[in-house]
């Protein structure tokens, strides 16, 4: 549909109306944090939107503006040891987009080592929170937080080299 999208603190997140229009119309609520896009095939696309503390869903629209439905991504219960910022961190995968990445902290580093990255496995495809497929992605001894997380690039078999820093 060619517009952009983005969210913004305490405003929720948005998008053009048409392809270069100055107005903007709100999708969603809350306070607005990392937003992504994806094809979802027959004309249509995926948008994902995240808000605090964790808050992640998929939409589906079939015009710039036409939300067709959306499915709610973060398990019942969160993930096991993992802890979000604030304003959560998420990247898709351009060249596999059923997969999307984010980094947290360890929810608790004293009671022993836990995962602050993982994937969603069928981003595009889960049904609800019972549906989702996250997995922990493995990292080194001692890293406990990610502290900025860029992509830059996809593997034919879909894993990111990422720059992530811990502190």
């Amino acid at each position: 549909f060619n517009v952009v999208l983005g969210g913004s603190q305490d405003n929720g997140t948005s998008v053009q109306t048409g392809t270069g229009n100055r107005e903007w119309e709100l999708f969603r609520g809350a306070d607005g944090g990392d937003v992504q896009a994806a094809d979802a095939g027959g004309g249509d696309s995926f948008r994902y939107s995240s808000t605090q503390n964790f808050g992640l869903t998929r939409h589906r629209f079939d015009s710039a503006t036409n939300e067709t439905g959306t499915v709610d991504l973060v398990p019942v219960g969160g993930l096991v040891g993992y802890d979000n910022f604030f304003v959560p961190q998420y990247e898709l995968n351009s060249v596999n987009p059923s997969r999307l990445v984010t980094g947290g902290q360890d929810d608790d580093p004293a009671a022993g080592p836990n995962n602050p990255v993982y994937e969603l496995l069928n981003a595009n495809t889960a049904t609800g929170p019972g549906d989702v497929n996250w997995v922990a992605v493995p990292i080194g001894a001692g890293f406990t937080s990610v502290k900025t997380m860029t992509l830059r690039s996809w593997s034919a078999d879909g894993w990111a080299a990422w720059t992530m820093k811990r502190y």
